[in-house]
């Protein structure tokens, strides 16, 4: 246990390892002497230039297949320096730029973005923004005025619904969404589904962190497609993620 400077690991009232989240800063010196591996950490600080070097050693592929970068997250738009200036050197590349985001930051992070962007994926949780407070945290006034900004850009751009059953698949939810990417323009006038399962119940368990939707069974495709045609009888054109 002296390996942690932090004095972040213990043992519990029964004797079992024990860490402590909040003392704990993720500097991974335990794992390094874990011999049952069981404390593993999971990624690295890298620098951005650290970061297309790995990129650019798959570029070959990406030629192959039409495929590119993909900034995803956590949250790109927290980190916009860092994510344009690894834009500008895939574009030097010629190597195809994705951003994936929740919409949830500073308009000028978007815009600052945007410019060196081929195509955007965008998350719209609910539209009703006392429920996405309840649920996420936050509002969502930003996000919603965030995604006219995209719509407007001229960047490609995919809509996507994180579909949650109880929570945002209502048919008045699914009307409001289609209503608001009508507003948009024809561009926006499709949707992709993202049907919810419980796959990432375990990093919760592992983070110590409680898990809001627990006991929560997946989304059934019967449900899936019910929504997928409310979407397509309020002209919106809509597919399911595989």
């Amino acid at each position: 246990m002296g390996v942690c400077a932090q004095q972040a690991l213990g043992y519990d009232p029964e004797g079992l390892p024990h860490i402590d989240r909040i003392r704990c800063i993720a500097c991974g010196e335990c794992t390094s002497i874990c011999s049952y591996h069981a404390l593993v950490l999971h990624g690295k600080q890298m620098s951005v230039r650290e970061v297309f070097k790995a990129v650019e050693a798959d570029k070959m592929f990406y030629d192959a297949s039409g495929g590119g970068v993909t900034a995803s997250g956590g949250e790109p738009l927290l980190h916009p320096e860092f994510v344009r200036t690894l834009f500008e050197l895939c574009r030097a590349e010629g190597i195809h730029t994705c951003m994936e985001t929740s919409g949830f930051a500073n308009s000028s992070a978007l815009q600052l973005l945007l410019p060196l962007t081929d195509y955007v994926l965008y998350d719209l949780k609910h539209m009703n923004t006392d429920i996405h407070r309840n649920f996420t945290g936050q509002p969502n006034d930003l996000i919603l005025s965030n995604a006219k900004l995209v719509a407007e850009s001229g960047v490609d751009f995919l809509f996507r619904l994180p579909l949650i059953p109880g929570i945002n698949d209502s048919t008045e939810n699914i009307r409001e969404t289609a209503a608001f990417l009508k507003g948009l323009g024809n561009n926006a006038e499709r949707i992709e589904l993202m049907p919810y399962h419980r796959l990432g119940e375990s990093k919760y368990i592992a983070l110590n962190k409680p898990y809001r939707l627990h006991g929560l069974p997946a989304i059934e495709p019967p449900q899936v497609e019910s929504v997928r045609q409310e979407f397509e009888k309020n002209g919106i054109l809509c597919t399911v993620s595989s």
